[in-house]
């Protein structure tokens, strides 16, 4: 395993509060911001919780990868961690001082045995595609027809949702255009995609996780109205839709061109399941 950036060296400091704190007085402020947050749901209170509460968590889960060999980042383990926070706030229960430390550092537990389960299943995977044995995936007329059919449902549908998408994408803030653009379009690590935005890249992930909950969220809202208003969105947005039909139909007839009419393209394959 290569030597740790600084990014992933564990803190210096040990595991306490920070001078002239108690643990007692910490906790009680942990749990407090934490009841803040479930209750109010809030940007700000989750950013109060997370920078009072990072550096705790991050020595914890340093302290459980100790427990065995791994090739995880603790960087990354921090912020799947505090998406699952960010996620279900609801699940937290203000019992006493200390129930943010207990409760947070389950999560962590969790997060960690998960990841070192994936990567325990890809190092199998190749031995079990081994053993598999392909079957025969041509498909008969009766598929062609269908399939026919459904293709063009398909790209109806995928227009559709390209034009959602782009409004959706064109109300975002910039830096959340920049963050998805960097993971989702140019592929890039959190790592690599933090030093782009000149962010701390334990922070970049949790940047993407509400770049895409937001885009959602926009885009939950317009087909939400379509349900609502009763229409055929693709009749009232044809005008717009059209450019986006064209380009879907083009890329069908690229695909077509270098692939055998007895099978369809891998991609709508797939999506026709």
């Amino acid at each position: 395993m290569d030597a740790p950036t600084s990014d992933q060296r564990p803190p210096t400091a040990p595991n306490l509060p920070p001078a002239g704190t108690s643990r007692e007085a910490w906790d009680a402020r942990a749990t407090e911001l934490m009841a803040a947050f479930r209750d109010s749901r809030s940007q700000e209170d989750f950013e109060s919780l997370y920078a009072y509460t990072e550096r705790d968590v991050l020595i914890w889960i340093y302290s459980l990868l100790r427990q065995g060999s791994s090739q995880l980042d603790p960087s990354e383990l921090l912020q799947d961690t505090f998406v699952n926070v960010f996620r279900y706030p609801g699940s937290f229960r203000d019992e006493g001082a200390s129930s943010f430390r207990v409760w947070v550092r389950t999560i962590a537990g969790n997060v960690v045995r998960r990841s070192r389960s994936k990567l325990a299943a890809k190092a199998m995977a190749p031995l079990v595609e081994e053993t598999l044995q392909l079957a025969d995936g041509a498909p008969g007329p009766e598929s062609h027809a269908a399939w026919g059919e459904q293709t063009a449902e398909l790209e109806r549908a995928w227009a559709l949702f390209l034009e959602v998408y782009l409004a959706a994408w064109s109300g975002l803030v910039q830096r959340d255009k920049q963050a998805l653009e960097l993971v989702e379009v140019k592929g890039l690590d959190y790592r690599r995609a933090a030093a782009e935005l000149a962010v701390r890249a334990p922070n970049m992930k949790m940047i993407v996780f509400r770049s895409r909950q937001r885009l959602a969220k926009r885009m939950g809202e317009v087909f939400d109205a379509f349900r609502e208003a009763s229409v055929a969105p693709a009749t009232e947005l044809a005008p717009t839709i059209a450019p986006c039909m064209r380009a879907a139909q083009d890329t069908r007839t690229r695909v077509r061109a270098r692939t055998s009419f007895n099978s369809p393209p891998a991609g709508i394959a797939t999506a026709l399941g």
